[in-house]
């Protein structure tokens, strides 16, 4: 089969997508203030994850059925490509059945149906939408436990009353935190401030955050909250360390490896990373890499956004 002569005729077939494909919130610029009375403890929450626009759909083409995935940017499809899903064929019935998903490793995480069975889904509230994801899911897909197959999933769905510190030790990173009941959105990026990360004393997950003062001048603001092994990894990961094991520990009881612990800060180095604040434990968490051009934030900034995600 020439792929190349095949994707541009299924391309021809693909249903318009409406503007809110990707959200379910098209105004950003919510008041958190304003909206306060919607942050009550018994909401329960999605956790949408972070990652590039994919839109999964299951379509019927001379007689064959297919489950492709489209990568969107700026409203254009930039790649298209096949994933192995064992699929009910009613699926693909007219314009078939497309979903907004994010890919975590070997997984599609769902997020929401555009087109069911060749017909617009006019489920507005997630509430609805994960409703009738978790049926498709039970009814119309097989997950085969196999490599050349890969996995559909719901996004994780809580109602925790502390939702940054939750949202800080789930495996994926997220991109919105939507209220199941009105679409209230929590856009994590908005409650993210940029450190600099540096080395303490890794033995013991130590490291410092620093952040610029009213001058500009870069500071030693706290040291990072580390709190699980996965945060453990990730920050030795960004810095470039060596896992050090028990092994290592009873073989390094040398004068020369004395002589370097005693000057741990000739080859100090550091990175810039986003952190999420944790209210419970007044500490913030390293929770993504930052990019190279990101600025570190400003202890007045710092001290808002503690005060912000403090409600949450």
């Amino acid at each position: 089969m020439n792929y190349n002569n095949l994707f541009p005729r299924l391309l021809k077939n693909i249903p318009h997508l409406p503007p809110n494909s990707f959200c379910y919130d098209c105004i950003n610029n919510t008041n958190y203030n304003k909206n306060a009375r919607y942050n009550n403890n018994n909401d329960t929450r999605c956790f949408i994850p972070s990652g590039k626009r994919l839109i999964l759909w299951f379509l019927k083409h001379d007689s064959n059925y297919y489950s492709i995935i489209l990568e969107y940017q700026s409203s254009k499809i930039v790649k298209c490509h096949f994933k192995y899903i064992s699929f009910n064929k009613i699926l693909a019935s007219g314009n078939g059945t497309m979903i907004w998903v994010t890919q975590i490793g070997r997984e599609l995480t769902m997020n929401k149906i555009i087109y069911l069975k060749g017909k617009h889904c006019k489920l507005k509230t997630i509430g609805g939408q994960m409703e009738e994801l978790r049926i498709l899911l039970v009814n119309y897909i097989n997950n085969l436990d196999h490599s050349t197959f890969i996995q559909l999933k719901l996004p994780v769905i809580s109602n925790t009353s502390s939702v940054l510190s939750f949202t800080g030790n789930l495996n994926y990173h997220v991109y919105n935190v939507v209220s199941m009941a009105n679409n209230y959105n929590i856009r994590v990026n908005n409650f993210l401030a940029v450190f600099w990360l540096y080395c303490i004393d890794s033995m013991n997950d130590c490291y410092g955050l620093s952040c610029k003062d009213i001058h500009g001048n870069l500071i030693h603001y706290q040291t990072a909250l580390i709190n699980n092994a996965q945060t453990s990894k990730f920050a030795k990961k960004i810095l470039k360390l060596k896992y050090i094991n028990y092994e290592d520990i009873e073989t390094s009881d040398s004068e020369d490896n004395e002589e370097k612990d005693q000057n741990p800060e000739k080859d100090i180095k550091g990175v810039y990373v986003s952190c999420l604040y944790y209210k419970n434990h007044k500490r913030w968490k390293p929770y993504k890499r930052s990019k190279t051009n990101d600025l570190v934030d400003d202890i007045s900034k710092i001290k808002i956004l503690e005060d912000k995600s403090s409600r949450f």
